[in-house]
């Protein structure tokens, strides 16, 4: 059973960036990897459009059972334009992972990937 689920959650999954345009601004997310052992090790990959507006970003993962998240500044259109942010020791679960672009009134784009961590008992 858990070979069709961790199928099904594949074929769900990309692990390709996907540009998400809001008022001109990119942001790419990448999960590595988009399913794990338990205890999960993953990072989140985040690549930013300079703007000189950015402020941060807010970086969470949420199962039904945990959650966890970072957040850091960003320095406006000098920033870097990858980010990386690593969650480790994460839970078995099924979770959504959120990556919020933040500029000087607030959010300016969210983009959320899937990611599987699956338990060592199945």
């Amino acid at each position: 059973m858990t070979a069709v689920r961790i199928a099904l959650f594949a074929a769900m999954c990309t692990c390709l960036p996907v540009p998400v345009a809001t008022g001109g601004e990119a942001l790419t997310v990448r999960l590595t990897p988009t399913i794990s052992a338990a205890p999960g090790f993953v990072v989140v990959r985040a690549t930013v459009a300079n703007d000189a507006d950015n402020r941060g970003l807010e970086v969470t993962a949420q199962s039904d059972d945990f959650f966890r998240s970072s957040q850091f500044p960003l320095s406006g259109s000098s920033a870097p334009r990858t980010n990386e942010v690593l969650f480790k020791g994460l839970p078995e679960g099924t979770y959504e992972v959120t990556v919020t672009l933040l500029g000087s009134r607030g959010p300016r784009v969210a983009v959320s990937r899937s990611l599987m961590v699956i338990g060592g008992g199945r």
